[in-house]
């Protein structure tokens, strides 16, 4: 495993360095898939589809920043933290702060480059990180760890976007990506450590690399009860929860591809501890058969072919 400091983290304005510690009863974190989330700079890297000659230009850019706004203001219900999946640049994220989200008391922003690939992942925050990594194995994609200082107790948070499942060769990477997540959260052991993002994979699933399965390369339960040092708990997995269909659809079937895994200290009932996932679904984000209403370049509608999810802990 190789780890490297990320150094693409940017803060919008001065604040005091009391910022980084912070105390408060709820802590709410998002994930979303925003789909191809092009900046408005044309440098020949953008999909067939995203280019200005298709006509995504910088006006299009900015009319989709703004839509996208008002979509996080009016259905993300105001979480602490957001993990963004595709996005292509820090102009993004710089962008939908400065134009209207940064109103809402977000301050910080970074983004994960990888070397073979077009999209990432970032995050904005209204809490500042008192540590950002990233961790790679092989030829897998890299995976984003912030650390946070939430009432003297550490959070540590994983966010990663799995190699992609349309491709068969990818399988090899997400065992590595999945393996190597296996070892971070091995690494925060006696620490809250949780990961969120689009996982390529959904858990439910027998056979999945992240499942139920005793040879799975991350064993999950989806009973909170049973969480250990080996077994990560998945709570679309748990039945006591209803989490609907599904967050991505692909044809003609649902599935969660955008998940969440759990450490045994998210559950334990001390100090911080895992409240309620719900997944980010609003009748505007649907489409007429009520799935995911994706972005769409000519008409300047839609948002992503992903819906959200949203992460609550509470502090007892």
């Amino acid at each position: 495993m190789r780890v490297f400091c990320l150094i693409l983290i940017c803060t919008l304005f001065f604040v005091s360095c009391n910022d980084a510690y912070r105390t408060q009863n709820e802590l709410k974190v998002a994930t979303w898939n925003s789909y191809l989330f092009f900046d408005s700079i044309d440098d020949r890297v953008e999909y067939d589809g995203f280019k200005w000659s298709d006509g995504y230009t910088p006006e299009a850019f900015y009319k989709r920043i703004e839509s996208t706004i008002k979509y996080i203001d009016r259905n993300f219900r105001d979480p602490d933290l957001i993990l963004l999946q595709e996005v292509e640049s820090e102009i993004v994220l710089k962008e939908l702060l400065e134009r209207g989200l940064k109103r809402r008391g977000y301050k910080y922003y970074g983004l994960l480059k990888d070397d073979d690939n077009t999209l990432f992942v970032g995050f904005i925050s209204k809490i500042k990180p008192i540590s950002f990594s990233y961790h790679q194995a092989g030829s897998s994609r890299r995976i984003l760890k912030l650390s946070f200082n939430l009432n003297g107790e550490r959070v540590n948070v994983l966010s990663l976007h799995a190699s992609s499942r349309l491709k068969e060769e990818n399988a090899l990477k997400r065992a590595e990506e999945f393996s190597l997540l296996s070892t971070l959260f091995e690494e925060e052991r006696g620490e809250l450590a949780f990961a969120l993002g689009d996982f390529n994979s959904d858990f439910r699933v027998p056979g999945e690399l992240i499942s139920s399965d005793k040879d799975a390369v991350i064993q999950v339960t989806g009973n909170r009860g049973l969480a250990s040092e080996r077994l990560l708990y998945a709570p679309v997995l748990d039945r006591d929860l209803s989490l609907g269909e599904g967050t991505y659809w692909y044809e003609g079937e649902w599935s969660f591809l955008d998940s969440a895994l759990l450490n045994k200290e998210s559950v334990d009932g001390l100090g911080w501890d895992f409240e309620s996932i719900s997944v980010i679904s609003p009748f505007e984000g649907r489409d007429y058969f009520s799935r995911p209403l994706k972005y769409d370049v000519k008409s300047g509608e839609g948002y992503s072919d992903h819906f959200a999810l949203l992460m609550t802990f509470k502090y007892n």
